[in-house]
């Protein structure tokens, strides 16, 4: 199962034994989505050929935001 799959999973569980979890889980997945939207532009850019230095650099930016935040949100769900 993916990592995202799982959080969907987690996400679906009726009761709710871990609230805090839960709220993570959704604004981690709230802020994948906004920053997904930021790097499919930059995507649909470059394949327009409008593509520039500092899209590349956005786009490293957005990518080790959503990893620090991947990150996080494992290391606070192990210490549950």
């Amino acid at each position: 199962m993916k990592e995202a799959e799982y959080f969907r999973f987690l996400l679906s569980q009726k009761p709710m034994d871990y609230p805090e979890i839960r709220k993570l889980l959704t604004e981690l997945i709230n802020q994948v989505n906004y920053i997904g939207r930021n790097i499919n532009q930059i995507v649909y850019n470059n394949n327009s050929g409008l593509y520039y230095e500092r899209d590349k650099v956005q786009l490293v930016a957005y990518m080790r935001k959503l990893n620090d935040m991947v990150n996080e949100a494992v290391k606070k769900i192990g210490n549950q």
